[in-house]
């Protein structure tokens, strides 16, 4: 008795009604999760390296390490102690290829900056300041790091 109920053939409005709710069911979970509905599977690295007869030449050629510092870096000598601002400034740049080397850093290391007063025992301090060649200068910065 209860078989017989789903051999019946669906009425035209039910069917249209069960079609618009999976297409809605569909296109409401790619605009909430972003997650794209694809009918065919997307193109592999080697299905795209196929469409290309000739491959364009690399547009950052004449860019070298000089040509970084003197642009993105204004020459300014880069060291752990001011690492953070010299990566602000890079993101922060007008220059694409400054912010693509910056998202290039950023994909691989994560830093932060987080100072403080750094507190020495009077037996180490001799040790630290031998290590800094007697600079004053250089203590002070690692005293305060």
């Amino acid at each position: 008795m209860s078989s017989s109920c789903f051999l019946r053939p669906l009425p035209l409005s039910m069917f249209l009604l069960i079609s618009f709710s999976l297409v809605y069911l569909v296109f409401d979970a790619y605009s909430v999760y972003k997650i794209p509905f694809r009918l065919l599977p997307r193109k592999t690295e080697h299905d795209r390296n196929r469409d290309y007869s000739r491959w364009p030449t690399y547009k950052h050629m004449n860019f070298n390490n000089e040509w970084f510092k003197l642009h993105c870096w204004n020459n300014e000598k880069i060291s752990i102690s001011n690492l953070y601002s010299v990566l602000k400034t890079l993101k922060m740049s007008s220059l694409n290829e400054c912010r693509e080397l910056y998202d290039r850093i950023s994909s691989i290391f994560s830093v932060t900056q987080r100072s403080g007063q750094l507190v020495l025992p009077s037996p180490f301090v001799v040790k630290v300041r031998k290590w800094l060649g007697g600079n004053p200068s250089l203590f002070a910065e690692a005293k305060y790091q």
